[in-house]
């Protein structure tokens, strides 16, 4: 007997926030073994045109969210603020509850 997550049986697409993506944002889904399916929100970061910091890399950030909330809470004001400081960030939407 194969038992599934009460999100999958309740359908993916009604458990999604209605956001609207940033310029620059995209929105890729992933679908764990379970059956459930994981958003992330990426941005990437904006190329410097500060010669100091050009060749500087820095790491990507991964936002995670508290309860009752999903990727957008980051997308909102935090990834474009760090894509412009030139971080690479990603916004993950995990379904627990």
């Amino acid at each position: 007997m194969t038992v599934k997550p009460l999100a999958v049986l309740n359908k993916a697409h009604k458990m999604r926030v209605p956001f609207e993506l940033k310029q620059g944002q995209t929105r890729v889904s992933h679908q764990l073994p379970s059956g459930l399916n994981i958003e992330v929100i990426e941005q990437k970061s904006v190329t410097s045109k500060d010669p100091d910091t050009k060749n500087e890399k820095r790491p990507p950030l991964v936002f995670v969210h508290g309860s009752y909330h999903a990727a957008w809470c980051w997308a909102e004001h935090w990834l474009p603020f760090f894509a412009d400081s030139g971080f690479d960030c990603y916004a993950v939407s995990l379904l627990g509850q």
